[in-house]
């Protein structure tokens, strides 16, 4: 069975790329992380936010993605996708980025709880997260008949 790709012109672009440093925990320094990702949004770029301690993020499940819902003080803007976020796993706490949307694909009960479980299992220095942000511009609202004024 093929996918029904009527109307849909793909883009071939290049995949986000970027670099940051995981904050030292304790006496352990963890170094650089280095992504490379493909785009899912056909005109976006990459939001890097780090957030201190506590943060907030306003941001729900919109079918297989996690989507923002306010503005945030991180420089997340509403209708940014939630792609990675740093994640401390297991009891000493090692890193490593959770994508988020791999996550939601799976589409499970659980998928979005997971996200949250990810978004605060930080290490009490900071939080990472990365976001896809679309440059697609929205037409502007048409005005309304002069009777409905």
């Amino acid at each position: 069975m093929k996918k029904d790709d009527r109307g849909v012109s793909p883009k071939n672009r290049p995949p986000f790329a970027c670099s940051f440093e995981i904050p030292a925990k304790g006496i352990a320094e963890y170094g650089t992380v280095n992504m490379k990702f493909k785009p899912l949004l056909t005109d976006s770029e990459l939001v890097q936010v780090t957030y201190s301690l506590p943060f907030g993020l306003s941001a729900e499940p919109k079918g297989r993605v996690v989507s923002v819902t306010k503005d945030g003080e991180g420089g997340e803007k509403v209708g940014d996708i939630l792609r990675f976020t740093l994640e401390w796993q297991g009891q000493g706490g090692s890193p490593a980025m959770f994508d988020v949307c791999s996550c939601m694909e799976q589409r499970l009960d659980t998928s979005f709880d997971r996200v949250v479980k990810a978004l605060t299992s930080n290490d009490g220095t900071c939080a990472r997260s990365l976001f896809a942000r679309t440059n697609a511009r929205l037409p502007a609202p048409e005005p309304a008949p002069p009777g409905d004024r």
